[in-house]
């Protein structure tokens, strides 16, 4: 298993993506070798003021098919925003 990132900051703005990565693994001894699979994420957050973020992300950005077990395959793309409120 592997995973790299980055953010990229730019104003009031946060840029941010990541690959994890998993390789061919047994599952179990009744069960045939999973396959590798990555999965690439994205997320964007605008600060509209010192309290306030606005963010989202979408995640499995590829829609790749994949399981982590076999027979439980995992979501494909799926998109999230929200707002983030810092008390001081």
């Amino acid at each position: 298993m592997a995973s790299v990132g980055i953010n990229l900051p730019w104003g009031a703005w946060l840029f941010g993506a990541n690959v994890n990565y998993t390789g061919k693994r047994p599952d179990t001894a009744l069960n045939p070798m999973l396959p590798a699979y990555s999965v690439t994420n994205v997320t964007v957050r605008y600060a509209v003021s010192p309290e306030i973020a606005l963010t989202g992300r979408i995640d499995n950005l590829f829609d790749r098919k994949y399981q982590t077990a076999w027979g439980y395959s995992q979501p494909g793309i799926g998109a999230y925003a929200g707002i983030v409120w810092n008390q001081k």
